[in-house]
């Protein structure tokens, strides 16, 4: 990686990532992104230009359509406006670095969960401006969604939280964590779970608990989630940088994340511990291709073929969101170029991508793998 001067733009250049996936995108995409940045600008998200360029400039749309890009347009929109919501409020509220108040968020967040799961529970202050369009979205949600669905995305929901309360405890202490501990951690913190709960919403189809919670999927789902989460920290590394600087206080600043953990936990450079990042990339990449296939190998059924291809698509298309979207390369809207993430594919995993890591945290993935874990279905009648 390299640091260009403060005057000049911040330049990360990423080894080649391993990913034999195809992406997708929806034909709708730049409709949905519209409607979208209407929506939360109806809440007063959008009052001056910088702000809307913020809102769009998160391209939400492209990241959620190359999860659903078969999903109807009305039913993705919900998709792609939970995006828009959730990646300006994790901005505002989640990503303070060592100025975070793990009380404070604590105690907001739980408020939140319960409007979420309750409709209006008139806990969440009517002055916030967060507070009307996450009632809204809750509500068209669960017009669209199954109860079972709109359980499955609460859980989600809960589990995003919990999971930013973990990680701001440790930055407002100032601590980093272990590599296990951060691996799960960032599991729950990146939202993974809520994202894939929309699949079936918008879709319109209902995964079938009997396969949605059998060991072999949720650690497919697990691993997709990681793969995910693990690339979005390696593109937004630069974004965090960024801020670092502006705030003239480049190390304390950053919010934890994986460059920084694997630098800790092998006190190497920052130059090597983005070769590292790049191979534990490939690794969780070969570890989710082996438990989807074991998956697929099994008599799954039609509806969660549908939810595994949608995995695929969304590894795919977020590497391609990451390297691309204002979001990341323009990170206060304010400074078009400011940051430039350059990265490739790489045509074959690093050489020991194919062995488990020494993360505690995830070893169960491959232990299900290596001992021929089927779904274990029950037999139709």
């Amino acid at each position: 990686m390299t640091v260009t001067p403060a005057a000049g733009p911040l330049t990360i250049t990423l080894p080649p990532l391993y990913c034999p996936l195809q992406g997708r995108t929806h034909p709708d995409v730049e409709l949905m992104a519209q409607r979208a940045v209407d929506w939360m600008a109806g809440y007063g998200f959008a009052s001056t230009p910088v702000e809307r360029a913020r809102l769009e400039g998160t391209h939400g749309a492209v990241f959620a359509s190359s999860l659903c890009p078969d999903a109807p347009t009305e039913l993705l929109q919900l998709l792609v406006d939970w995006t828009y919501l959730t990646f300006t409020f994790d901005d505002d509220h989640c990503n303070d670095g060592v100025n975070a108040d793990a009380d404070e968020f604590v105690l907001y967040s739980n408020r939140l969960m319960r409007t979420l799961e309750a409709g209006d529970a008139a806990l969440m202050d009517p002055a916030d401006p967060y507070t009307a369009p996450w009632i809204d979205l809750t509500r068209r949600l669960r017009h669209a969604a199954t109860p079972s669905q709109m359980q499955r995305w609460t859980t989600g929901m809960r589990k995003w939280l919990d999971g930013e309360a973990w990680q701001i405890s440790y930055e407002s202490a100032k601590i980093m964590p272990d590599l296990s501990t951060f691996a799960a951690m960032r599991i729950l913190s990146c939202a993974g779970e809520a994202t894939f709960s929309h699949i079936g919403i918008v879709n319109g189809f209902e995964l079938h608990a009997t396969e949605a919670d059998s060991p072999l999927v949720r650690a497919a789902s697990e691993a997709a989630i990681l793969t995910a989460a693990w690339d979005d920290d390696l593109f937004s590394y630069g974004k965090d940088l960024f801020f670092a600087r502006a705030a003239d206080d480049t190390r304390s600043y950053l919010p934890v994340n994986a460059v920084d953990v694997v630098m800790a936990e092998h006190g190497c450079s920052l130059d090597e511990a983005l070769t590292r990042c790049a191979e534990l990339h490939d690794t969780f990449m070969c570890i989710f291709l082996r438990l989807r296939d074991k998956a697929l190998e099994d008599r799954p059924s039609s509806e969660l073929r549908r939810y595994l291809a949608c995995l695929g698509y969304v590894l795919r298309g977020n590497i391609e969101f990451g390297l691309k979207a204002p979001r990341y390369t323009n990170p206060d809207a304010q400074s078009p170029g400011a940051v430039r993430t350059i990265g490739g594919w790489a045509e074959s995993p690093s050489t020991h991508a194919h062995h488990a890591p020494d993360i505690p945290s995830i070893t169960w993935w491959w232990n299900l793998a290596d001992k021929g874990e089927k779904l274990d279905l029950p037999s139709p009648n």
